[in-house]
């Protein structure tokens, strides 16, 4: 059995755009309504005689709605050569391949990993894509690119 790496298709791009608030209507209008309805219970809790709480439920509600942008707000995901684009409605992040060492795929998307094993922080260095029915493509051009191009650890021999 041999051994080879397979050369890389570097002009293949993979873009995709997920927008989990379109996707299942009444779940949607579910969060929408409790959101609604845990701004009115601190308005609520929060009212007193001579108090006026409508400045601190605006902005309770604002924070709760931001807190969950990624699934209020369309997310567009572009695989290249280069590495990983992730463009939200408040900004852009992109990554180079060389910057994850490995990667692992669940039912709702693909988490890119700069660790080799399991870290306690690699959720706040990781990147998780979402993905939309593409996951076999996706995980396969990631591999190709993470094993490919992944940096060796300093001190460690492969």
């Amino acid at each position: 059995m041999s051994c080879h790496m397979q050369e890389l298709r570097d002009d293949t791009t993979i873009e995709w755009t997920v927008h989990p608030f379109r996707k299942n209507i009444r779940k949607s209008a579910a969060l929408l309504f409790l959101l609604a309805g845990l701004s009115l219970f601190f308005h609520i809790a929060m009212a007193s005689p001579g108090n006026n709480p409508t400045l601190f439920t605006i902005a309770v509600s604002v924070i709760l709605f931001l807190s969950l942008r990624d699934y209020f707000f369309p997310t567009h995901y572009r695989l290249s050569a280069e590495g990983v684009l992730v463009e939200t409605t408040f900004g852009r992040r992109f990554k180079r391949w060389n910057s994850f060492r490995s990667f692992s795929l669940d039912a709702n998307g693909l988490f890119l990993s700069p660790f080799e094993g399991r870290s306690r922080l690699e959720n706040f260095r990781g990147l998780y894509l979402l993905l939309d029915g593409n996951g076999p493509q996706v995980a396969s051009y990631v591999k190709e690119r993470v094993l490919a191009r992944a940096m060796p650890l300093e001190g460690v021999a492969r």
